[in-house]
């Protein structure tokens, strides 16, 4: 298994129309890619405009080439 991590700032004020966003995109176009086995999308408490995405990958090719080079993430 390969965990991508992401650290992602959002504008003060947007924090709710980027999580919905993210959870579209992550729900409807990631979650289908091949190797997908899951994602998660924390936010921070202390600092409410930090996100850390994590999404986890069978193996290294399936997001580094295959998910990379496919129709869904122009997309996304």
């Amino acid at each position: 298994m390969i965990l991508e991590v992401a650290e992602i700032f959002v504008r003060p004020g947007e924090q709710a129309a980027f999580e919905a966003a993210m959870h579209r995109a992550l729900g409807t176009i990631t979650a289908h890619a091949t190797g997908m086995q899951g994602y998660q999308l924390l936010k921070c408490v202390e600092s409410p405009e930090r996100y850390l995405l994590q999404v986890k990958w069978g193996a290294i090719d399936d997001h580094m080439v295959t998910y990379r080079s496919s129709p869904q993430r122009e997309e996304w």
